[in-house]
């Protein structure tokens, strides 16, 4: 009986115990590529073992625990001196990335995942030192990589733009809903009050909130103050300083912490979800709402309209007045709220984690097979 090819998941850019949208992303598609019989899975990571979720606990799946360093020179450097040692000692066939960046010149296959091109669409939006390890270090990876897993069409026009060298490299490989239940940091949903709608995300430029909080002040003018409650965080203070540019009254709450099964409560009673993103590489929160039934009303941009399918109603993401007009509609309108709900739930299959995994384990299958023995 053969022995199945292992494959290095690297997780070392992502920080311990704590849930980002790539963790999200790797743990749901770790969770399915371990059910399938192909290869083996060993899962180079800074969080300790005992606080990865149970499906990848329970998977069989090998776990190596390394420390995590916040520098992103420091962390690539590091990879580059302790990732060759671990291909060889483990005589590992493949390494599959989670992330855009990774240590600099394998001589091993390497599969590298494009979530956003933020630093190359936004470039003004970020701080100069981030963009210059961007420019840095994301072409010394795609050079190095023998497939870029683009979580999107959107993502892959993006690759296809900003480096047309390496577009052929690209393999569209769509995402789905990624709640887990990994014991974050809880909150507290008493302080939703009904109705309400949500802003899922933490607030970066490209999310856009100044168009938000104009809208906000435009429905206040005509009497009407919504409960809005912002689940994610405003480290830089986005989007309460559009709030206050903006003039509105009524507060737009901050939920930081919330497990993922607080996450579910507050989108199934949630009226709706706003997305107001300029650019996005495929908007988790879009498809978590849908496919719990929430309604969705998002910005009209390409990855959006990809993404949310006929499932939302769609603003110009520079049009206040459109938003307020749309948030008008969903709380003063039940039918089409349940109309939405069954739209979005619909267009939420068309995703799924079991999908994505046949098509990551294909790409490693095809990187195997012209492998030289």
């Amino acid at each position: 009986m053969s022995v199945r090819p292992t494959v290095i998941v690297n997780h070392l850019l992502e920080p311990a115990n704590r849930i980002t949208g790539v963790t999200r992303f790797l743990f749901a598609l770790l969770g399915e590529l371990t059910q399938r019989p192909a290869f083996n899975y060993l899962l180079l990571t800074a969080w300790d073992s005992d606080r990865l979720p149970d499906s990848i606990v329970h998977s069989g799946v090998r776990v190596i625990t390394q420390p995590y360093y916040k520098s992103l020179p420091h962390n690539v450097l590091m990879q580059t001196v302790t990732l060759p040692r671990l291909v060889q000692k483990v005589g590992a066939a493949i390494e599959f990335n989670c992330n855009p960046i990774s240590g600099l010149w394998p001589t091993w296959p390497r599969v590298i995942t494009a979530h956003d091109f933020y630093f190359d669409v936004l470039p003004n939006q970020f701080p100069l030192r981030h963009r210059l390890w961007w420019r840095l270090f994301f072409p010394l990876s795609l050079a190095s990589s023998a497939k870029v897993v683009c979580v999107s069409g959107a993502t892959q026009s993006d690759l296809d733009r900003f480096y047309p060298r390496y577009a052929s490299k690209g393999v569209v490989v769509y995402e789905a809903s990624a709640i887990l239940d990994v014991g974050t940091a809880t909150s507290d949903n008493s302080v939703l009050v009904q109705p309400y709608a949500i802003y899922v995300g933490n607030i970066s430029p490209n999310k856009n909130p100044d168009v938000l909080a104009r809208a906000l002040k435009i429905l206040e003018s005509s009497g009407q103050r919504l409960n809005v409650f912002h689940v994610g965080s405003d480290d830089r203070s986005l989007l309460a300083d559009a709030l206050r540019a903006a003039g509105v009254i009524q507060p737009v709450r901050t939920i930081n912490g919330a497990t993922d099964s607080m996450l579910v409560e507050t989108y199934r009673h949630a009226n709706c979800l706003i997305t107001t993103s300029t650019h996005e590489g495929f908007c988790l929160p879009v498809i978590e709402a849908q496919s719990l039934g929430t309604p969705v009303i998002c910005s009209d941009i390409p990855v959006l309209r990809e993404v949310a399918g006929d499932g939302a109603l769609f603003f110009d993401p520079s049009d206040a007045a459109a938003l307020a007009r749309c948030l008008n509609k969903v709380f003063n309108d039940k039918h089409l709220r349940e109309q939405m709900s069954l739209a979005g739930r619909r267009n939420s299959a068309r995703f799924s984690w079991a999908r994505a995994a046949q098509e990551i384990e294909a790409i490693f299958e095809e990187i195997s097979e012209n492998r030289p023995h």
